[in-house]
């Protein structure tokens, strides 16, 4: 789950490398596809759920793509952090979405129960964690020409606390 983020994370800060941040794409990028996914969980949009889309041929595996749902729970993945669309091919679909309780929040100095209540958060995984892994998740989708939409549910909602 994690891993799949900083994944994520590493894929797009290497893309900007080889941008040099000007926006310029990289020569070897091979054609990107214009698509829309929609998740859903209990029947409801998803909202701020970060979606990655890992490609499953090794040949392919430098193009991820990915997005955070907007607020009806769709998502227009961007490859590299920063190229509209997504490259041809197989892909596993990773989900995921947290939550932190709420830190205390004071002005001045916090006193020693202070901080020991705000060391005692949580965070929360609000997604089945089977769809956090590249090799857990059933969700996948096949990029091809033209614009590609999909919706994909997650299942009922979960609130599981992480140690």
């Amino acid at each position: 789950m994690i891993r799949t983020t900083l994944l994520l994370i590493a894929l797009c800060l290497f893309g900007f490398a080889l941008s040099g941040c000007g926006g310029h794409r990289p020569d070897n990028m091979p054609k990107l596809h214009p698509m829309t996914l929609a998740f859903t969980q209990d029947g409801a949009p998803l909202v701020g759920a970060s979606i990655s889309l890992i490609p499953q041929s090794p040949d392919q595996k430098r193009w991820a793509a990915g997005g955070i749902t907007d607020a009806a729970g769709n998502v227009t993945p961007v490859t590299l952090g920063q190229y509209s669309g997504v490259v041809a091919g197989k892909f596993k679909v990773t989900v995921e979405k947290t939550e932190t309780d709420a830190p205390i929040t004071t002005e001045g100095e916090m006193t020693k129960e202070q901080r020991e209540a705000d060391a005692r958060r949580k965070t929360y995984d609000l997604v089945d964690l089977k769809f956090g892994g590249i090799t857990s998740t059933d969700l996948e989708i096949e990029v091809g020409s033209g614009t590609t939409t999909k919706t994909f549910d997650v299942g009922k909602a979960v609130r599981i606390a992480r140690p």
